[in-house]
Order: C-alpha cells, then structure tokens, then sequence
C-alpha cells in the first residue's frame, strides 16, 4: 500500500524509485528566526537540520549535517515542521530527505532558509542522500 503524505505547494516527488505524493506549505511566519540574510566571510556548506514539534518551525532540535554519512537513515523524533538554517543561503551539495518512519516514502525538503509544516502524517527520521 503507498502511504501518501501531505508536506504543504502541491508537488508530486518522485523518490528513492516510489512516488509519493506531498504538499510542502512554506510558513506565513515572515519574522521567523530561520530567515537567514548570508554574510560574508560565512562557510558555503555548514547547514543545520531543524525538526519541530509544532507547525510554523517552533519547538525544534537542532542536527548539525556536516560531517553526517549520506545515505544513513537518522532517528530525530516526531515533528510536523522542518527547516534547514545555511547561513551562506547556497544550498547544499546534496539533498536533505525527512521520512515518517522505518526509513522508507523518503520526501526531499526543495531549499535552505525556507520553513516547511508537514500536513498529514508525523515524521521521524532523515538522511542526507546525493
């Protein structure tokens, strides 16, 4: 059975050979603190994962992905939101997946600096995939 999930902007991905149907919603929260204006002398790649317990990325943990082994599939708890905060604001080299559980019906998150509410379904996990 395909499990469909609603991430808020109606987009279909195609992921890791399944297709999942998902929303990615941006936050209307224009004064949130993942707004990030790059500035100089700011390393490009250093980026950190955000999974919130609640909507609009509020009550989040942080992940620090330098240094994460792409394709491990890593534990992070229920959240509903996601962000990643790259003070450079020039995206990463590979692509951030968030998934509900049992590390399958992947989901990228499309950019940095930008926070998304996960409709439909809670998340658990991430990877970092090339």
């Amino acid at each position: 059975m395909q499990r469909m999930y609603a991430l808020s902007s109606v987009v279909s991905f195609i992921l890791l050979g399944a297709v999942v149907c998902a929303t990615l919603i941006p936050s209307p929260d224009t004064n949130s603190p993942f707004l990030v204006v790059a500035g100089l002398g700011v390393p490009t790649y250093p980026a950190n994962l955000f999974t919130c317990t609640q909507t609009n990325c509020v009550g989040c943990t942080s992940w620090d992905l330098e240094g994460r082994n792409e394709g491990s599939c890593y534990f992070a708890g229920q959240f509903i939101s996601v962000t990643i905060q790259q003070p450079s604001n020039a995206g990463l080299p590979y692509s951030v997946d968030i998934a509900p559980g049992n590390c399958t019906d992947w989901l990228s998150i499309p950019t940095v600096n930008t926070c998304y509410n996960i409709n439909g379904a809670v998340f658990e996990q991430f990877a970092l995939d090339s």
